[in-house]
C-alpha cells in the first residue's frame, strides 16, 4: 500500500492528503484483518503493520536523512501469542525478521543482527 509514501512526497508528509491516504490504507488493512477473522484463523496469526520508513524530517517532501522523523517508523502486531504491554522499546525494522522466525519456530541465526524485545510472546 504504496499511497501513504507517494502522497508524502507529493504534498509532504504529514499533511491533510498524506493522512487521508493514510486512512484509506487503514480501511484496506481492516478488510484484510476482517477476511482472516471471518475464515477463523485470527486465533492462530500474528498480523504485523511495518511501514518501510518515516519520513517528514529535514525535508517535508522525502526521507533518508537523519533526522529522527525519517528513521522513526510505524510497527505494530496483533495475534494471540503477543504478550499485552509488550515492551518494544529499542525495537527497530530489522528485527522484524527475527520475530517473524521465532512466531514461526525457526531458529534465529546468530548472524542476524536482530532481537525478538524480551517477553514479547506469551508464556
Amino acid at each position: 500500500m504504496d499511497a501513504p509514501d507517494a502522497f508524502g512526497h507529493q504534498s509532504g508528509y504529514g499533511t491533510p492528503p498524506q493522512h487521508q491516504a493514510i486512512a484509506e490504507a487503514e480501511e484496506r488493512l481492516l478488510r484484510i484483518v476482517d477476511a482472516i477473522d471471518r475464515r477463523g484463523w485470527l486465533e492462530d496469526s500474528l498480523i504485523l503493520f511495518v511501514t518501510d520508513h518515516g519520513g517528514g524530517g529535514e525535508n517535508a517532501y522525502n526521507h533518508g536523512s537523519a533526522h529522527p522523523m525519517d528513521r522513526t517508523i510505524f510497527w505494530a502486531a496483533i495475534g494471540p501469542c503477543i504478550a499485552p504491554n509488550a515492551n518494544l522499546e529499542g525495537l527497530t525494522f530489522k528485527d522484524t525478521a527475527a520475530i517473524v522466525a521465532a512466531a514461526l519456530g525457526l531458529p534465529i541465526p546468530e548472524s542476524w543482527d536482530a532481537r525478538v524485545p524480551h517477553a514479547f510472546f506469551r508464556g
